[in-house]
């Protein structure tokens, strides 16, 4: 693959995950001051300022391995990895509308477990066909299950 070629497929992925990420913030906005202001939540939830900044290297990770799948020669294991991948990033887009936008906490933490489903496929798939692609997904992972555990105890408390 040619480097021009390899460089516009790049910043397409990364503008597709941002452009994902565009939607779960409108999402998110709906209801971030007014409704999830009077949820109890758990002791170990961060303060605001900190899901900006995860969630902008997560979303880094995520586009960067994508093109890193992407980019390897076309076979059944690509093919099949970049499935999940999708999957992963629309359940993660999905998320935002369940949780913030339709204030339905129950539906956002089977949301988010489904997208660890698909995290933990696109890991296992694509240690064949990318590791640096598969590791790079390690930290998402990591803090979709920290997410999920505070999802699930806004179920509970509330």
């Amino acid at each position: 693959m040619g480097k021009v070629r390899s460089f516009f497929v790049c910043i397409f992925f990364f503008i597709l995950v941002f452009f994902i990420q565009l939607l779960g913030s409108l999402a998110t906005d709906q209801n971030l001051y007014s409704w999830y202001r009077t949820l109890d939540l758990p002791s170990y939830t961060p303060p605001s300022w900190v899901f900006a900044p995860v969630w902008t290297i997560l979303y880094v990770s995520i586009a960067l391995s994508g093109f890193l799948f992407w980019r390897r020669a076309s076979s059944t294991k690509r093919t099949l990895t970049m499935v999940f991948w999708g999957s992963q990033l629309f359940f993660n887009a999905l998320w935002s509308f369940t949780f913030f936008y339709f204030m339905q906490p129950l539906y956002g933490a089977i949301d988010i477990f489904i997208t660890i489903f698909f995290v933990v496929g696109t890991i296992i798939l694509g240690s064949k066909v990318s590791k640096t692609g598969s590791y790079i997904l390690i930290p998402y992972l990591l803090w979709l299950f920290y997410a999920a555990a505070i999802n699930v105890a806004i179920v509970r408390l509330n």
